[in-house]
Order: structure tokens, then sequence, then C-alpha cells
């Protein structure tokens, strides 16, 4: 995936579709009574646990196989789009959104 190809947003949408766990943000979510706080409680926890409250997201991914570099702005940039789809499909899961195409939705 390269920034300056057309289409790169969308395969890094694919890709966070693809690799989503819809059972995840349960487990992670604390309880509470409603769907709405379940999901702000999630998203402070995830925030914090991520590195995004540092602005700096785990999950930056690795040198491609093919031997080119990055720069590193770019992976922080790619690491934090990640990390921002991931969220918004656990919350879609915690809050009860309609099933539906979720690539379409995020």
């Amino acid at each position: 995936m390269e920034l300056g190809n057309s289409g790169w947003l969308l395969a890094l949408v694919e890709a966070a579709v693809a690799a989503h766990d819809a059972a995840t943000p349960d487990l992670l979510a604390p309880p509470a009574a409603t769907a709405r706080a379940r999901a702000r409680g999630y998203l402070r926890q995830v925030v914090r646990d991520s590195g995004l409250s540092y602005g700096t997201p785990t999950g930056v991914a690795p040198a491609p196989a093919d031997g080119s570099t990055r720069p590193a702005e770019e992976e922080l940039y790619l690491a934090v789009l990640r990390t921002l789809a991931r969220m918004a499909l656990d919350v879609s899961v915690l809050v009860g959104a309609p099933p539906g195409p979720r690539r379409e939705q995020l």
C-alpha cells in the first residue's frame, strides 16, 4: 500500500474490516447500563492502551518485504488510521449498529 497510489485508503479499510473480530469489544468494554456508556468506556481504555493518547499508537507495520522503506511519518500516519478504523468497527458492535457492509459504513 503506497500513499501516493490510488486506492490506498480503500485497501486500508478492507484490511481493517477483514481483520476485525466482532467479539473483541465486548471483552474490553467495562460493564455499563447503556451501549453508549460501554462505547465511551471502551474508547477511553483503547485510546490509552493503544498509545493514541500519547500520539504514538502501537501496531506500526514492519518494513515492507520488498526491501523498500517508508518514511517514519507515513508509518505513523498509517498506524493511526488503522487504530481508528479498528476502534470505529468495535464501537459499531458495542452500540448495536445494524449489520451490513462494514466497509461502506466505515
